[in-house]
């Protein structure tokens, strides 16, 4: 059970890395934040949450299979 937790935490940081990595590089190419329906708050919350959720899922499948 905790390994399927730490793999969906990957996958879901994974996609929302990927959501504010797009975004990003679509604000870059000249759209506008209206265009996209995002904020640049969105942007960041994406990102961090990413990052959060990656520290998470590590930690669990790096103590599974620790001990």
């Amino acid at each position: 059970m905790r390994r399927a937790l730490g793999v969906l935490l990957i996958l879901v940081g994974s996609l929302l890395l990927y959501w504010a990595y797009d975004g990003a590089q679509a604000l870059r190419a000249g759209m506008s934040y209206a265009e996209l329906g995002l904020s640049p708050e969105s942007l960041w919350q994406y990102a961090v949450t990413g990052v959060v959720a990656w520290i998470f899922g590590g930690l669990i499948l790096w103590r599974m299979w620790r001990s």
